[in-house]
């Protein structure tokens, strides 16, 4: 969520110009996908699902790059997507999870 709050802030600072709070939203993303999510993976219990992970994950990251680099919006939009695809797969979980512990 904290990903996807920095990216729809990077685009409102795009879209106004402000190249410096741009790059700031941008890289805060970047740390989040990076530092947070590519690093919880477990790649040993997670197995070939946490190696798509990492994969999409260095994805987005790379998207990420393209659009602060080139204020590419497309590529904020794409990266934006995938990371909503994820927190919604994972919210299903959870809310499976809760209803098996029932």
């Amino acid at each position: 969520d904290g990903a996807l709050a920095s990216i729809r802030a990077a685009r409102i600072q795009m879209q106004a110009g402000n190249i410096p709070e741009k790059g700031k939203a941008i890289s805060k993303a970047l740390d989040i996908v990076n530092n947070g999510l590519a690093a919880a993976l477990d790649a040993e219990r997670g197995g070939e699902v946490a190696e798509r992970l990492a994969s999409l994950y260095d994805y987005i990251a790379r998207l990420l790059l393209a659009a602060n680099l080139h204020n590419d919006e497309q590529s904020l939009t794409e990266a934006e997507g995938l990371l909503e695809e994820i927190a919604n797969a994972w919210r299903e979980i959870g809310g499976q999870a809760t209803d098996d512990s029932s």
